[in-house]
């Protein structure tokens, strides 16, 4: 699904979040976005889910202009399943007796085919298989991202708009996703801190600092760049002097979990 945003801006309690946002996103294109907490990334996500509306600006999906006036039941119901997204607090996610009804629930409610079928492939992908019948908040902090995840591929949207999807995870988990973004069929954005992850995410970043792109081009090229990791304030620097008068400096990144 392509989606087009032009000078979009979003204000709440007379505060800007974000202003003149002006980006393409292509029909199966991975896009990993990154920036401080605070720059925007979370209000974005929020608002290509349709979750709130921009300020200004327009917000198109296809050739559809998503806009408040244009929700009405039929259209959302939709939107919903061209649409996506895992919520940075995936617990919120959870309303059911068992995590395979928590699967199940939103295709269910979208009025999708298969939905046995489509929450059996994202559990046993996702090593779940064998624990449906749990109740959520019985299972680790880890698995429970893995069910949210789960909840989200089973929808199989166009556009899947993920909010820190490896939080939780450990390291076999966060290769195992990003193994399913690379072989997704639709169109994914990230929003992450993992720097270290940030490349197997998305080829391309897009990169937030107080309410505007500062960068929006190849993942591998904003991350070999020391200036722009700085300028994003993703890294910090400093600077040691030996006893001897030599100084050398030092580069630290903040994957900040």
């Amino acid at each position: 699904m392509s989606v087009r945003c032009e000078n979009l801006s979003f204000k709440k309690d007379g505060k800007t979040i974000f202003d003149n946002l002006n980006f393409e996103i292509r029909d199966g294109e991975k896009i990993v976005l990154l920036g401080l907490n605070g720059s925007g990334k979370t209000t974005l996500l929020k608002l290509l889910n349709a979750l709130c509306f921009p300020t200004s600006g327009s917000y198109f999906m296809g050739e559809t202009e998503i806009t408040k006036k244009s929700f009405s039941k039929d259209f959302e119901k939709s939107f919903r399943g061209k649409c996506a997204k895992l919520f940075q607090n995936f617990d919120a996610m959870f309303f059911c007796k068992s995590i395979g009804e928590d699967m199940e629930f939103t295709p269910n409610v979208l009025g999708l085919d298969e939905v046995k079928k489509r929450a059996l492939v994202e559990a046993e992908y996702f090593g779940l298989a064998n624990r449906l019948d749990e109740f959520a908040f019985n299972l680790s902090g880890g698995e429970r991202q893995r069910v949210a995840l789960s909840c989200v591929f089973a929808v199989r949207p166009e556009l899947l708009l993920l909010d820190e999807p490896t939080s939780a995870l450990d390291p076999y988990w966060v290769g195992r996703l990003s193994e399913k973004i690379a072989c997704y069929a639709g169109s994914v954005i990230t929003a992450t801190h993992n720097l270290s992850m940030a490349s197997e995410l998305g080829s391309r970043a897009i990169v937030m600092k107080d309410g505007h792109i500062i960068y929006d081009g190849d993942t591998k090229t904003f991350l070999g760049d020391k200036n722009r990791l700085i300028a994003a304030g993703l890294v910090h620097s400093h600077s040691h002097t030996h006893p001897d008068g030599s100084s050398h400096e030092h580069f630290h990144t903040h994957d900040f979990y």
